[in-house]
């Protein structure tokens, strides 16, 4: 019992341990502090800082033709649909800028063919643009397919960039008279390279177009359909399909896990260096795959070559009407080539 009672007490005493405590520092823990209880979650500004493509925000301004002009390093977002009568959409001029569509549509359905969605450029000194990443919406134009024909009004391209370290991703552009995605100049000093990834195009005159050689500019994850001329021609292209309906499906470097057809007399894929678990095809007399090296893959065309390569490892080649399902030279070493009947 004297244990019982022993333990009973020192059980009472921390009870009234942090009410002793509260009383000696003469507080009390059911009466809250004074003053005004400051904020205890952080805005959205300071989580992430952006400014919204708005005239009069920092670094933005409205143009003449209700689009808007970009001219200061930031985080900018869109804040619904932009839709322009003449000239470009939106032109960025300066370098490390974050463009986020948020899901909108940036248009133009009238107007002769001129001007882009996007234009990237040199900025107001004459230098470069770096650094910019383009995300998450559509550049949508109104030329549309009649046969072979763009016909219609609207941009010329969808996003032009001159300069290096652009990034696209998750964007989709739609009925540009000349050129969907143009990436324009590179091969200089210390490039970073470009990078264009998840982006849709359909119906454009040319699909995504590197003008000048960058052995860094990268297409994977994108699917190019109905360009009349060539739907990808940059130097990299992995995980990809393009399709053409006069010229090559695509044209690159390097081409590895990816799709490219002619619907034509264009060639399927047309790589410089190599073509890996590829597939090519031309419809008319353009060939299926041509490269210097075939590993894995399936090349095939009606009236042309399937492949045609100086090495064909593990691959297939298959001609209807066209003189060689397989054309690589004889005295090409470690060559294993099958042609499908």
């Amino acid at each position: 019992m004297k244990a019982q009672n022993k333990l009973l007490l020192i059980g009472a005493s921390l009870l009234a341990l942090p009410v002793t405590i509260f009383a000696q520092a003469g507080g009390d823990p059911t009466t809250p502090p004074a003053g005004v209880p400051g904020p205890v979650m952080k805005t959205l500004d300071q989580v992430e800082a952006r400014i919204p493509l708005v005239d009069g925000a920092p670094g933005v301004t409205e143009e003449s033709n209700g689009g808007f002009t970009i001219s200061q390093s930031g985080s900018y977002y869109m804040v619904g649909d932009l839709s322009v009568a003449s000239g470009n959409g939106i032109d960025i001029t300066a370098s490390h800028v974050t463009l986020d569509m948020n899901g909108f549509t940036l248009s133009r359905i009238s107007g002769s063919a001129s001007g882009s969605g996007i234009n990237i450029d040199t900025d107001v000194s004459g230098a470069r643009t770096d650094s910019v990443h383009i995300e998450n919406g559509h550049i949508f134009s109104k030329y549309t397919l009649s046969g072979a024909t763009l016909i219609g009004e609207g941009f010329a391209k969808g996003i032009t960039f001159q300069g290096d370290g652009l990034s696209i991703s998750r964007v989709s552009v739609t009925g540009c008279s000349q050129i969907g995605i143009e990436l324009g100049v590179f091969g200089f000093t210390g490039s970073t390279g470009n990078l264009i990834t998840d982006c849709k195009l359909n119906a454009n005159q040319v699909g995504i177009f590197a003008t000048n050689a960058n052995a860094r500019s990268i297409v994977q994850n994108c699917t190019v359909i109905n360009s009349i001329g060539t739907a990808i021609g940059v130097d990299h292209v992995k995980n990809s399909v393009g399709v053409s309906i006069n010229s090559i499906g695509i044209f690159a470097l390097t081409v590895t896990d990816s799709e490219g057809a002619s619907e034509g007399d264009g060639k399927g894929i047309d790589a410089t260096r190599l073509v890996v678990n590829s597939s090519g095809s031309s419809s008319g007399t353009g060939t299926g795959i041509e490269s210097r090296m075939v590993v894995g893959s399936y090349g095939f065309s009606v009236d042309g070559k399937g492949i045609e390569a100086d090495m064909v490892v593990n691959s297939y080649g298959r001609t209807t009407n066209g003189s060689d399902g397989v054309d690589a030279p004889a005295s090409a070493t470690f060559q294993t080539v099958s042609e499908e009947p």
